[in-house]
């Protein structure tokens, strides 16, 4: 449903429709901090919707493996279209199928 990746946004007084040409899929990761604490953080996939599985998985993998060492740019957290914040099924599929 291409409506659904569209975004409200503002500028000013100006209100306007953000209109997307794919979809960012966000996935949450959960991270250890130096105190050990947990913390989630949700970076972006780019163009999740031009992705075949192999490289979903490759990109979903490199994502997560920058997340937890701490390489993120802002630009892996803008955009995102929607979130998924249990990708456990992810991981979990790709060692299944292995």
């Amino acid at each position: 449903m291409p409506a659904l990746n569209s975004a409200y946004s503002e500028n000013g007084d100006q209100s306007y429709r953000v209109t997307r040409d794919h979809v960012n899929l966000g996935v949450a990761v959960d991270v250890a901090g130096k105190d050990g604490s947990r913390a989630l953080k949700v970076p972006s996939l780019k163009k999740a919707d031009t992705l075949n599985f192999a490289q979903f998985i490759s990109a979903y993998d490199d994502l997560v493996k920058r997340t937890r060492e701490n390489k993120l740019a802002v630009a892996d957290f803008e955009g995102t279209t929607i979130s998924l914040t249990n990708p456990g099924t992810v991981a979990r599929w790709d060692r299944i199928r292995g």
